[in-house]
């Protein structure tokens, strides 16, 4: 979905360049990168043609077993999620 070098200098700018389908890639790919089995086929057709997907067959991987795993504190992508939900 982003090019390497986007991967480390992701910014909110960034961010609002990508049209609703690319967010949502964007978004779910820090699961996908743990294994995520997706359930949605929209998602599991696109991360399938990824080289680096490898599902794990069940596998749910939730906002908490990434927050252990402090993969979260400097991602943008859930920094702006957090930011809008507490503003509704």
């Amino acid at each position: 979905m982003l090019k390497l070098e986007q991967i480390y200098k992701l910014d909110i700018s960034k961010l609002n360049e990508l049209l609703d389908d690319e967010l949502n890639i964007a978004y779910n790919e820090i699961f996908a990168r743990h294994g995520h089995d997706f359930q949605s086929k929209e998602l599991r057709k696109h991360f399938i043609g990824c080289v680096w997907y490898c599902p794990i067959f069940g596998k749910t991987v939730s906002l908490e077993e990434l927050n252990e795993k402090r993969e979260l504190e400097e991602e943008p992508l859930f920094a702006n999620a957090r930011n809008a939900a507490a503003g509704s």
